[in-house]
């Protein structure tokens, strides 16, 4: 009995280790941010990376609707959204485009990814617009 307690308890901790260790689901180990709507079979994904505020949405599913990225800057100083419709299309933003694609540098931006048939099936994330990014 001792054994199995023993052995429970090391795959307990493995795998505790394993979820509380592991990198955040939304940034990869080379800066860029990923999210994808929140339906059973994601039809949208945002890629962002803070260098060059390069801005990438993309409708990834055949499913008739159309993908929706709205970009809000906290402090209420910027923003855009941007729309694409099409299995396997994507749109993509960077700083050079100028204007509002330009976004404020050490600022907090909220991304709301959502599909246009259903807005419950969107996500929302917060990234750090820095040569460091991270979550806000």
């Amino acid at each position: 009995m001792k054994k199995v307690i023993a052995n429970t308890s090391v795959v307990l901790a493995t795998l505790l280790t394993i979820v509380f260790m592991a990198p955040t689901a939304a940034q990869a180990d080379d800066g860029r941010f990923t999210m994808y709507t929140d339906d059973a079979n994601p039809g949208g994904r945002v890629v962002f990376h803070a260098d060059g505020d390069y801005v990438q949405v993309c409708d990834i599913e055949a499913d008739g609707s159309s993908v929706w990225l709205r970009i809000t800057d906290l402090d209420g100083s910027g923003g855009y959204s941007m729309n694409v419709a099409g299995n396997d299309e994507c749109k993509v933003h960077r700083a050079s485009d100028g204007g509002s694609y330009d976004l404020e540098e050490y600022s907090c931006f909220e991304f709301n990814i959502y599909l246009s048939r259903e807005t419950a099936f969107g996500d929302l994330a917060r990234w750090f617009n820095s040569s460091t990014g991270g979550n806000c």
